[in-house]
């Protein structure tokens, strides 16, 4: 009896460890800030509020909204944007370039942090993509990394020479939110 107590006790905590996780995998830090998809849209906005700008993009009107989440001393810095349909939380895309300097080794360590960041939180059974576009005078090519609703993109934007840059957001996405 005292076995199957224990197997049945081991089976429920590997289950909780197992949802704790799952319930990991499916979140973005911004800042000191935990965004998980179905949040309502005032608590999220008021949390995001306290480090953060938020600044509205288009007019808000009808069943959905999008938001930049930009520093309060710089409103060019945008840290993130998070898209909420029908008052819920359905998209957050992180910028992690944002303050890093725009330098190979500053991009490599953006691109490092976020990856360790995905392993952390189990997301290692993933897909990846590379994706390009091209059209006059500009070529963007991309490498997508799927983890669930997770995903992680990087962007390098090719203008010429002298207009060469480079971005990595991370993206946490329910489908729903286009």
């Amino acid at each position: 009896m005292k076995t199957k107590m224990l197997f049945v006790l081991i089976l429920v905590l590997a289950v909780g460890i197992e949802t704790h996780s799952q319930s990991e995998r499916y979140s973005i830090q911004v800042g000191g800030t935990t965004l998980k998809l179905g949040m309502p849209q005032g608590g999220v906005l008021q949390q995001l509020g306290q480090s953060y700008d938020l600044m509205e993009k288009g007019n808000g009107t009808g069943k959905s909204s999008s938001w930049m989440v930009v520093s309060k001393d710089h409103h060019e810095t945008a840290y993130a944007n998070v898209y909420f349909k029908d008052g819920i939380l359905a998209s957050v895309y992180k910028y992690w370039d944002v303050d890093s300097p725009t330098t190979d080794v500053g991009l490599a360590k953006d691109f490092f942090g976020a990856v360790s960041n995905f392993e952390e939180e189990g997301n290692t059974y993933c897909s990846i993509h590379a994706a390009q576009t091209q059209n006059p005078g500009t070529e963007v090519k991309t490498v997508f990394i799927a983890c669930g609703k997770k995903l992680l993109r990087m962007d390098i934007y090719l203008t010429g020479q002298q207009d060469e840059s480079a971005t990595i957001t991370e993206v946490l996405d329910s489908g729903d939110s286009k």
